[in-house]
């Protein structure tokens, strides 16, 4: 099977959806099929707004796998009319059985007009800011794509209930996010190894989150969390923030943290601004506890990360985390709205060694159940193999009088 997969980033970009479609590929290449990816380029190198050089697609070779690039403003209309030639050329030489596109905002439509072209059937993952952030700014746009789609994918449960807003989403289903093996095999390195390998005390008590100052990562709720942890009478408590930041942004989470810490409490603060994939998993290990603050998310990565490290997350209950928490005694599910509280239970937890270290070992069981790669790509074989049974191209929903023009 050829598939034809459409995303908004891909490797090397660090992103989630990067890191989730470089890992999905892979798998489906391994399990025998071929993946050509069409993704937005991204970088300080493509910012520009010529529009020869929005319109312009580039061939990379990622891990073997072939990759086109296009602008990342490739989608605004006035591109869209000068480069969708350029992208009917490569669907015609590509010639793909399955078009999957990985985001609905920024790759729905393009990916509906690749699938008309091909004659394949298109489906559709709803991500997490596709659903959450676009339907009321794109409300048409995300209905179009919905109601188009041959099969529509989730990463998390509550983004079904979100387009179904807009559509009945008749066919669709739930594929959660995955973990690469090399998460569970660090989950296996003793957890004193690891602080020595970051040179922190393996004696005092650690969380890390991976910070990104924004609205939709809970960035005033992780500042009001922070107040209270570094308040309380945890003795040596630090705080690891992992990510890519100006460093004047973490300026008052530090103090945050630090400035309120009790007499005799010592603080301290690593900050991780350049953390490689390959060190990823030591650094999840070393942690006591992840903290996810976030507003909104699909199913984050590092929640998944984590736990296959035997590292127990403290999440907001939103989307994903919830899927993943509920009910599986693998974390906390915080408060949403309440960072005091959340911040009385992180606490108790980190007080609590013998709760910690049974979450420690409920995590990585719990991937290894449910969220394994070899789980993701079975369950996206299944959708493509019933789509290409269930499909006709004179019945499929937006193929009438289809000829790839903007109205």
């Amino acid at each position: 099977m050829k598939i034809l997969m459409f995303t908004c980033e891909f490797a090397p970009y660090l992103g989630g959806v990067a890191v989730a479609t470089h890992r999905l590929a892979r798998g489906l290449v391994a399990a025998g099929h071929e993946v050509v990816i069409l993704s937005a380029r991204k970088g300080p190198e493509f910012d520009s707004s010529e529009s020869e050089s929005i319109v312009r697609v580039e061939h990379d070779v990622v891990d073997g796998l072939p990759v086109y690039r296009f602008h990342k403003w490739f989608h605004r209309p006035e591109q869209y009319a000068q480069g969708i030639h350029l992208l009917r050329d490569l669907v015609e030489d590509i010639r793909p059985d399955i078009v999957h596109s990985y985001f609905v905002k920024f790759c729905g439509y393009q990916g509906h007009v690749c699938a008309r072209w091909a004659n394949a059937p298109h489906i559709v993952s709803c991500r997490g800011n596709d659903i959450t952030k676009y339907l009321l700014q794109s409300t048409d746009q995300i209905r179009l794509v919905l109601n188009s789609a041959d099969y529509v994918l989730s990463v998390s449960r509550s983004l079904l209930r979100w387009g179904e807003i807009v559509s009945s989403l008749p066919r669709k289903a739930y594929v959660p996010n995955s973990v690469g093996p090399e998460f569970l095999s660090a989950a296996n390195v003793p957890r004193d190894e690891a602080r020595k390998k970051w040179q922190r005390d393996a004696s005092m008590p650690a969380v890390g989150t991976v910070f990104r100052p924004s609205w939709k990562k809970g960035a005033d709720y992780l500042h009001q969390l922070l107040r209270r942890l570094g308040g309380s009478h945890l003795p040596g408590l630090s705080l690891v923030l992992i990510g890519r930041y100006h460093e004047q942004s973490i300026e008052p989470f530090r103090k945050s943290f630090l400035q309120n810490a009790p007499e005799g409490a010592e603080r301290t603060i690593h900050v991780m601004s350049s953390v490689s994939r390959e060190d990823l998993p030591g650094l999840l290990r070393s942690l006591d506890l992840t903290l996810i603050t976030s507003r909104r998310e699909g199913m984050p990565n590092v929640a998944l990360e984590s736990l296959s490290c035997g590292t127990p997350v403290a999440g907001t209950a939103v989307d994903g985390v919830v899927d993943i928490l509920q009910g599986e005694r693998a974390g906390l599910l915080l408060d949403r709205f309440d960072a005091d509280r959340a911040a009385t239970e992180i606490i108790a937890l980190l007080q609590d060694e013998p709760r910690l270290q049974g979450l420690r070992h409920r995590g990585p069981e719990l991937i290894a159940e449910k969220y394994t790669l070899s789980h993701e790509v079975e369950a996206h074989l299944n959708v493509y193999q019933t789509a290409l049974q269930n499909y006709d191209a004179k019945t499929t929903p937006g193929w009438a009088d289809f000829d790839g023009r903007v109205a």
